[in-house]
């Protein structure tokens, strides 16, 4: 909804402004206009070349945060268990690692939005400068008035502003199809516990119990964990 309500509307006024500039363009000088068209193959590979990592950064920065947020889950909910069993090193190295695996790819992804926002103004420069050196050989000529290539210049800047923010809106986009994907993947799960269908077996209307023999229960020592408390733990193999 946050990509809808901001990203996708400048991704569609953007682009629309900048063809109607490219039209305005044939329309005031051919050769200036072919000198912007020779541009854009280098502006789109660009593109491509940064969004297919981005899309892979935000998709690993997602996935990071379902497993912080699972650990989180885990620790808050537990705590007792936690406590009780003295593991808290243990939960809390494996919080720690979760914690820093989802900084360093948030900070991945964020490098990659800056250099693409960086290489987007290189580019708008690079067009403006291209333009600027043919409409002065084309004045020099006589083939253009002076008035056309400033107005050429005016176009050329409506047609690169878009470009400049393509990066933002391409930012907001990557991280809308990752959670997407997220969720997809979360619909995508099989349940635990599935229901059988026609094949099932009903079960008695009294209560099933279950018996244990020779089993036994007390807390850890201190400084002791569970598994290295001595004896066979209870349902090992269940």
């Amino acid at each position: 909804s946050r990509f809808m309500q901001w990203g996708g509307i400048m991704l569609i006024t953007n682009g629309g402004q900048a063809l109607l500039a490219l039209v305005v363009m044939f329309v005031y000088s051919v050769p200036l206009a072919l000198v912007v068209v020779a541009m854009v193959p280098v502006i789109l590979l660009t593109i491509k070349w940064f969004q297919s990592r981005l899309e892979v950064a935000y998709l690993t920065v997602r996935e990071r945060v379902g497993r912080m947020l699972a650990v989180l889950a885990e620790v808050v909910v537990g705590s007792p268990v936690i406590r009780a069993y003295g593991i808290e090193d243990r939960i809390r190295n494996r919080l720690g690692d979760a914690i820093e695996q989802h900084r360093s790819s948030g900070v991945r992804a964020g490098a990659l939005s800056s250099s693409f926002s960086g290489a987007g103004e290189l580019l708008s420069a690079l067009v403006v400068a291209a333009v600027l050196v043919a409409g002065t050989v084309l004045a020099v000529g006589g083939s253009v008035s002076v008035g056309t290539v400033v107005a050429f210049l005016f176009l050329v800047q409506l047609f690169v502003q878009p470009v400049q923010m393509l990066g933002e809106a391409i930012n907001e986009a990557q991280t809308a199809v990752a959670g997407w994907r997220r969720v997809l993947d979360v619909l995508d799960i099989a349940p635990d516990v599935a229901d059988p269908g026609p094949s099932g077996v009903d079960l008695p209307a009294v209560a099933v119990g279950a018996t244990f023999e020779g089993v036994g229960f007390r807390y850890p020592r201190p400084g002791e964990t569970a598994r290295e408390a001595s004896g066979t733990p209870a349902l090992l193999d269940i």
